[in-house]
């Protein structure tokens, strides 16, 4: 039996057929933003899943350096 995940991107289903096709296309989505020079890093890509991502591991990681970041970010 096949398994795929569809993920909805504007508006449009995409099949995609394993999860490392998927990463390689989220990969892909979220770097962009530093290839059309909006952000010099993922971090800095303001209101982007990938930043969003980043912020959730460190917080997961150590809460004290998310509670600079915010600040700094704020």
């Amino acid at each position: 039996m096949l398994k795929a995940t569809v993920a909805v991107v504007s508006g449009k289903a995409i099949l995609f057929l394993d999860k490392k096709a998927l990463a390689a296309y989220m990969g892909y989505i979220d770097l962009n933003i530093i290839r059309a020079n909006i952000a010099k890093t993922p971090e800095d890509s303001d209101y982007t899943l990938i930043q969003q991502r980043i912020h959730a591991a460190i917080t997961a990681s150590n809460p004290k350096i998310c509670e600079r970041l915010c600040e700094v970010s704020a």
